[in-house]
């Protein structure tokens, strides 16, 4: 027989951590409460359910599933300490732009980004950005929010890229016409030389005495 209406296998941690308060025993059905127990554990990250190994083989008596809760998000979510380092000293721009790399920085403060120092964040934040960017931020105002920042920095980068790519571009024919015009020295001085060469052989051969023919005797 189907049973329709079954909840969904929970996949995602954020939902497992929310979700996993499981309803009472039914006592008319139990096979069937227990079955859906095991449809949920059973797409439970390994990763994971090895974070909380033992609360899953010797649970606690009083409220299990919100001691597993609790205990799966301290284990799993970063430190404090360890996102502030990250916020210090590991975080740059990579592929992202100036504005997710904000979101970012932000992320890792976690509760605190109201209560953090903006301008100590500013001044983070900034030295993650190209140096050509920030000497045209060099100019905004102090008390300029930092999304406005991070907008205005990517606005820079859209604009400078296009001149960037020009210089370049510029440089390289420069280089390649003074190329040719190397090349075109060298076929010339070349040219001379051989020009130079062929009318002293001539002299030399013409003016060389003709053999005479030894008197008989």
């Amino acid at each position: 027989m189907s049973h329709q209406g079954s909840p969904s296998p929970v996949s995602d941690l954020t939902l497992v951590t929310v979700s996993l308060k499981l309803p009472t025993l039914w006592p008319a059905d139990p096979e069937l409460w227990f079955a859906q127990v095991n449809a949920q554990f059973s797409t439970f990250d390994p990763q994971y359910a090895a974070e909380v190994r033992d609360l899953i083989l010797k649970p606690p008596d009083a409220d299990p599933y919100d001691r597993l809760k609790v205990e799966l998000n301290k284990r799993t979510t970063s430190s404090e300490q360890r996102r502030l380092q990250l916020l210090f000293n590991a975080e740059d721009l990579g592929d992202r732009t100036r504005f997710q790399l904000l979101r970012h920085m932000q992320q890792l403060l976690g509760g605190k980004v109201a209560t953090f120092d903006q301008s100590l964040l500013r001044q983070l934040f900034l030295q993650r950005l190209p140096p050509n960017v920030r000497m045209v931020l060099a100019s905004s105002k102090d008390d300029e929010d930092l999304e406005s920042l991070a907008f205005l920095a990517d606005k820079v980068v859209e604009v400078a890229s296009p001149a960037v790519n020009a210089v370049q571009t510029t440089e390289l024919s420069t280089e390649v016409e003074q190329v040719h015009s190397d090349i075109a020295t060298l076929k010339k001085l070349v040219t001379s030389l051989t020009d130079t060469r062929h009318p002293c052989s001539f002299r030399r051969r013409t003016s060389s005495p003709a053999p005479t023919d030894r008197p008989t005797t």
